[in-house]
């Protein structure tokens, strides 16, 4: 049951457009990762480096739920 609630947390924030045809724990870690680029100090954020490897592994992740999903990041060069 909690994982369901988890879930319907994350699917506020998501784009609908993705129709659930994402992985939830890919989602959560770019998520956790937004956040700390936000925080107020710099010392608190992550290094660009940090964050490129955050989006590495989500794709990672989907890529082992569905091949072409985050495709578009690969091909504008982000990851």
């Amino acid at each position: 049951m909690g994982k369901v609630n988890i879930q319907n947390g994350i699917q506020r924030i998501i784009d609908p457009a993705l129709r659930d045809e994402y992985d939830v724990q890919s989602m959560w870690k770019m998520a956790e990762k937004a956040l700390m680029c936000v925080q107020p100090h710099a010392n608190m954020r992550p290094s660009m480096s940090e964050v490129i490897k955050e989006i590495q592994d989500a794709i990672s992740i989907e890529r082992g739920v569905n091949g072409e999903f985050f495709s578009f990041i690969i091909e504008y060069g982000i990851a």
